[in-house]
């Protein structure tokens, strides 16, 4: 995974130096630095080197001289579409990102529903100083742009962009731009409801699972796991120890969280290397969550506390020495695992299946990218593969939720793979089973005030979370996204009842 941010001014000028800064977030995202200077063009890569790390370097240049990739993710099945590709393109190395640009030229936008992985990437032409942008189905990795009459810049970050002039735009999950035109949709996720039978079913996801995992973990670097205990993070781990000789998981949470005492259990009893990270007061204080809110350029509140702990976890993976690590992110939205989908049924459930699982690359996805990467390392999310979406998408309701048990076909696909306590724990959000929620609620209050010291305003304003605007909206699954869409900040009483319930919470709880 990389950090990429670039320029495309004018031809015959000179690049402003004031436009050649690149931000300590893009930098922040890599280890290696890789410029191109070209006319009226500055390309900048921060690269994280993980796939042929001696030769891929970027911006990557055609073999022509013409093209050039500024390329963010990974495309797992490369050596498949790199087979396909020869005889017609001579490969110079053995990265995912010269495969991504040859498919880019011999296909153009068709190659994108080949790719298997999670990628956002420009193609710049030098000759005709036009580009070409897209960023994978769900938005695991990110890419925000400016274009006005003075030329174009896009940046892995919002914050790579704010000195720059004009509005800051985001290029939207399953979207291509090319340079001049609005962007268009190549994937959106879709319900397509199949008559799946249990054994059928089960037999599916263990497969698209198992498989997802052995991509994700084919490489000879260490792997981290991000474990709090419950199903969707065991069932990673399980298969990753299995399918990769060095992986180790990584708690966050207080010492007698409920995430702490499963994690040590699963992992004694499975023989996994597993550290526990400790979780102070300092890492609650104000610069603590002005560094969570700076690094990942959220807007809501429940996902700014989970960022909190994540940027805590993902600096400890790589204090570590570990560069890969996988999570169970994504699972809740493909297979129910909120209390909101119990709450509604038929079309309205449907929505808010594809609003959750749409919004996914600007909320949680965006909390796990900015979280790693701000500390070198690259996440890897194995339940959001295009198969396991796929079966996912087609399953009908009962399947996801029976007898009030949530992500059903999950536990029960599983059942044989997994110790009796870990199919029947609830479903818990991560800073609630931690043990770190309270802690983090007691700061609410000062998150709008990081946010626009951030400079975060100008893209936009921070406001209430979706499941806040879905109790508005007594669960109107359609009059809640509307709400939402034009929602603002809490109000100040709001958060000091907010701080008031937390502070007892977490006095009682002491």
């Amino acid at each position: 995974m990389c950090g990429i941010y670039g320029y495309l001014g004018p031809a015959g000028r000179a690049v402003p130096e004031a436009l050649k800064l690149v931000d300590p977030g893009i930098l922040g995202r890599g280890e290696v630095a890789g410029i191109l200077e070209d006319d009226g063009a500055f390309l900048h890569v921060s690269r994280l080197p993980l796939v042929d790390r001696g030769r891929a370097a970027q911006p990557f240049v055609s073999n022509c001289g013409r093209y050039a990739i500024l390329f963010n993710g990974e495309i797992f099945n490369f050596r498949e579409l790199r087979a396909a590709l020869a005889g017609r393109y001579e490969f110079r190395t053995e990265s995912d990102t010269e495969t991504a640009l040859a498919a880019f030229l011999e296909r153009g936008e068709a190659c994108l529903p080949e790719f298997r992985g999670q990628f956002a990437f420009v193609v710049y032409d030098r000759r005709e100083r036009s580009w070409f942008a897209a960023r994978d189905r769900l938005g695991i990795c990110p890419l925000y742009y400016v274009e006005d009459g003075e030329g174009a810049a896009f940046s892995s970050t919002i914050s790579g962009l704010l000195p720059r002039r004009g509005t800051i735009r985001r290029l939207e999950p399953g979207c291509l731009k090319n340079s001049g035109s609005e962007p268009r949709r190549w994937y959106a996720p879709a319900a397509a409801e199949k008559d799946w039978t249990e054994p059928g079913l089960f037999a599916a996801l263990r497969k698209g699972l198992e498989d997802s995992v052995r991509l994700r973990v084919d490489t000879g670097l260490p792997v981290a796991v991000v474990y709090s205990g419950g199903l969707d993070s065991s069932i990673v781990l399980s298969l990753a120890a299995k399918l990769h000789p060095d992986v180790t998981a990584f708690t966050i949470g207080e010492e007698d969280s409920e995430d702490v005492r499963t994690a040590r259990r699963f992992c004694l009893e499975r023989g996994i290397r597993h550290v526990v990270v400790p979780f102070g007061a300092e890492d609650v204080s104000g610069a603590a969550i002005g560094e969570a809110i700076s690094h990942c350029e959220l807007d809501e509140y429940l996902d700014i506390i989970n960022a909190v702990i994540s940027v805590r976890l993902f600096r400890a993976i790589r204090e570590n020495g570990i560069r890969i690590a996988l999570c169970g992110d994504g699972s809740d939205e493909l297979f129910g695992g909120y209390d909101m989908y119990r709450r509604a049924d038929g079309p309205a459930l449907r929505e808010l299946f594809l609003h959750k699982l749409g919004t996914l690359g600007n909320t949680e996805l965006q909390r796990v990218d900015r979280a790693a990467m701000s500390n070198g390392v690259e996440a890897r999310v194995p339940f959001l593969d295009d198969a396991v979406v796929e079966i996912a998408l087609g399953l009908p309701p009962v399947m996801k939720n029976r007898d009030g048990i949530e992500k059903w076909c999950l536990r029960r696909a599983f059942a044989d793979e997994l110790p009796d306590y870990v199919i029947a724990r609830r479903k818990n959000p991560l800073s609630h089973s931690s043990g770190l929620h309270e802690r983090i609620r007691m700061r609410m209050i000062t998150f709008a005030r990081h946010y626009r010291r951030a400079g975060l305003n100008r893209f936009a304003p921070i406001r209430e979370d979706f499941s806040h605007a879905l109790r508005r909206a007594h669960h109107d699954v359609r009059r809640a996204i509307a709400l939402h869409a034009r929602s603002s900040d809490y109000s100040l009483w709001h958060k000091l009842a907010e701080f008031g319930k937390a502070f007892l919470r977490r006095t009682i709880l002491r």
